[in-house]
């Protein structure tokens, strides 16, 4: 089942309006709509903070959402910037494989907790440039995913 769809069922199973839940999640009506009606919202268009907040609403765990592996690193608030410097990457390269702009990618070094602006295609591909689950760097935005 795809993602929208899991998504879908479990809020008329939980028997949560459109509305409701797009208010809840700061999204229009209509961009809540387009959630459950295509896949890819999810992946270009939704931030990672709002995807959060929609899986807490409906009790859903993020990570199995998407199929995410689990995380077997230790997390830290400073998790993507120890990545960078181990790594010993460089934030231009970062922002050209990633499609993100390097200010962006400095503002995620200072302060972790800017990735919950980010949608998930530039952090599945920040995964892959650090050598990391995505879950890792998910944990370092929701404390509570296992």
């Amino acid at each position: 089942m795809k993602i929208n769809e899991i998504v879908e069922n479990r809020r008329k199973e939980l028997g949560i309006d459109v509305v409701e839940l797009a208010k809840k999640c700061s999204l229009t009506i209509s961009g809540y709509s387009d959630i459950e009606d295509d896949e890819t919202e999810f992946y270009m268009v939704v931030t990672l903070g709002k995807l959060i907040t929609l899986c807490d609403e409906l009790k859903l765990d993020l990570i199995e959402l998407f199929g995410f592996d689990e995380c077997r690193e230790k997390s830290s608030d400073n998790f993507i910037a120890e990545r960078i410097n181990k790594l010993e990457l460089d934030v231009g390269r970062i922002s050209d494989e990633v499609g993100i702009t390097e200010e962006a990618i400095e503002l995620l070094i200072t302060d972790g907790q800017s990735l919950s602006n980010w949608v998930m295609d530039p952090i599945i591909d920040l995964s892959n440039i650090l050598k990391v689950n995505v879950s890792c760097l998910i944990k370092t935005i929701n404390k509570d995913s296992h």
